[in-house]
Formats: structure tokens, sequence, C-alpha cells
């Protein structure tokens, strides 16, 4: 469903936002991230059945375990790639330990937004990665995982310019960067389903 991806953005940087202005510590933002990760998951899991069954009380903890222990491994490939990704391309350093600490709390907080909500319902089909990178999926996101790359790739760019501003310290610009894309993979997502409407 789109409004859980908007939900998931809009999410994504009010979180940025109050580790900005130090009203929030980012462990404690990257886990409030994944929270809402997994609860707009298990929301769109949950409303696309429409049947009493799925209602029932063990049923809807069923999925809450499902979905949490799918996110999670989900999450820690994620973290783990991005943190392969960052040490390798000399980002980020894990001999610095305040660095390495951050850069793992990124990876959690964009592991959240570009995995977990469009891998929802697709776990079982073959081609589940495929599709994730490049289809429209259930979240109403287009491509959601590619749109939060390119802001994950974009926002380095903003490391480079000696502005020496608040908002630059790392890693804020990435986790506002890619809340933005995801945002932005809704809305092409949405205009890209509308084009079929209009040409009728």
């Amino acid at each position: 469903m789109a409004a859980g991806s908007v939900v998931l953005g809009i999410g994504g940087l009010v979180v940025s936002s109050a580790v900005l202005l130090d009203a929030l510590k980012l462990p404690v933002a990257s886990i409030a991230v994944f929270g809402l990760a997994c609860a707009t998951a298990l929301t769109t899991e949950l409303v696309s059945k429409n049947d009493k069954h799925s209602r029932r009380v063990a049923v809807v903890l069923r999925q809450m375990l499902s979905v949490l222990f799918r996110s999670t491994v989900l999450v820690a490939a994620g973290t783990a790639a991005t943190l392969l990704f960052l040490f390798l391309t000399g980002v980020s350093s894990w001999r610095h330990q305040p660095q390495a600490e951050d850069s793992m709390c990124l990876g959690i907080f964009v592991s959240s937004l570009a995995i977990v909500l469009p891998a929802a319902g697709q776990r079982h089909t073959h081609n589940s990665w495929s599709r994730l990178i490049t289809e429209k999926s259930s979240s109403g996101s287009d491509g959601a995982l590619f749109w939060v790359l390119v802001g994950f790739w974009s926002s380095m760019l903003v490391y480079l310019l000696d502005w020496n501003s608040s908002w630059q310290e790392w890693p804020l610009p990435t986790m506002m960067a890619t809340s933005v894309c995801l945002l932005l993979s809704v809305a092409i997502g949405q205009r890209s389903r509308e084009k079929p409407m209009h040409s009728e």
C-alpha cells in the first residue's frame, strides 16, 4: 500500500530531523524506524487479507512473529552489506568506534526503509529479490530499493561541501536523502499506475 511507504518515508524524515536537533540519539532513531517498518509491513499483509480467519488473535500474533523474524533477517543482511560497502570504499572505518557505530545505525535505518515494506507479501515468490529491486510492490512504491540506493549514493556529495553545517554531520544527509527518495519512489509508482487509466 502506498500509504505504508508514505508513512515510512515521512517517519524517516521526522526521525532524521529529531537526530539533527539532538532530540533523539542515532541508535534509538534507527531502532524506531525498524519498528515502524515492521508495523507498516504487518499492516500491509493484514489489510491484503480480508477474510475473517486472518483477524483471529492467534493468526495476527503468528503474522507478527513472521514479519519480525523476516524483517530482522533482511535488515541484518542489508546492514552487513552497507557496512561492507562503507568500509571497502573508505567512507567509514571500523578502527574508529564512534564512526563504526554510526555506520551500523545507518545500515539499520537504510535497510528498514529499503527492504522491509517492499518485501511484504513477496516472500513466496522465487524471484523476490529481482522484483524487490525493479518492480512495483504491494507497498505502492516503484523500485523502492533502487531509489533508496540512489539517495544513499547521491548523499555522499553533501559530505564534500565545506560548509561545516550541523546537518552535514555523518550520517544525517544520507538518512534524509534515503527517506526523500522512498517518497519519490511512491510518487513514481502512483504516476505509473495512473498512466494506463488515462490512456483508456
